[in-house]
């Protein structure tokens, strides 16, 4: 969804609720999308309690819904708006967006340029579940931030009654080429492949795909 159809949406008293699905970050309620892509769709909204954004909005006026209208649609943040914070790094802005889990990514962008090898440690992770198969929301396979980001979801569904064995996290060895998303070990190795893409529902070989320690 782009910032000017959710404009829309908002004028009509659509609950934010039934436009994005929000989930755990560090301690709070975001939403983040299981992929990076470099447009104008929204992928990411920061700590929803921090910055005063409800579910349901509400207002007693114009004047009061056109600021709260205008506060929402800030703390939306698009693939561009990542890639221009990063002054056009694409490589920049995949790992600042996988790095946030509550904040602005103004307020993080230094965090990453100050202490790479701390931001190297927090990888994208994936849910290895029974079988040969991995957790997922809404049919996709779930990619979370990191392994508490993981967990925190695990323990939602927990609460609502859902069972997930997990049998552990498999972690990200790169960034896709072809969307941007993270990169996991291939399932698949025994024919050759190396990596695979959940968002593109591909295996690579070594040379299609740059990888961690390949």
């Amino acid at each position: 969804m782009k910032k000017n159809e959710l404009n829309e949406k908002i004028a009509f008293g659509t609950p934010l609720g039934q436009l994005f699905e929000f989930s755990p970050g560090q301690d709070c309620e975001i939403f983040k999308a299981d992929h990076f892509e470099p447009t104008d769709e929204i992928l990411y909204i920061p700590d929803l309690a921090l910055n005063n954004i409800d579910e349901y909005v509400d207002y007693i006026d114009e004047y009061e819904a056109a600021w709260i209208t205008q506060n929402i649609l800030d703390c939306c943040y698009t693939g561009n708006d990542f890639i221009d914070l990063c002054d056009g790094n694409v490589e920049k802005a995949v790992r600042l967006f996988w790095y946030c889990d509550w904040q602005h990514p103004s307020s993080a962008l230094n965090e990453i340029d100050d202490d790479e090898e701390e931001t190297s440690e927090k990888k994208p992770v994936v849910v290895r579940t029974n079988g040969d198969g991995y957790l997922t929301a809404d049919g996709e396979v779930a990619v979370f931030s990191d392994e508490p980001q993981a967990d925190c979801y695990m323990k939602r569904l927990k609460r609502k009654g859902v069972k997930v064995k997990c049998r552990g996290y498999s972690y990200s060895i790169g960034i896709c080429k072809k969307c941007g998303s993270p990169l996991f070990p291939s399932d698949l190795e025994e024919r050759g492949y190396v990596s695979q893409c959940f968002s593109c529902d591909e295996d690579f070989y070594g040379f299609e795909q740059k990888t961690e320690g390949r």
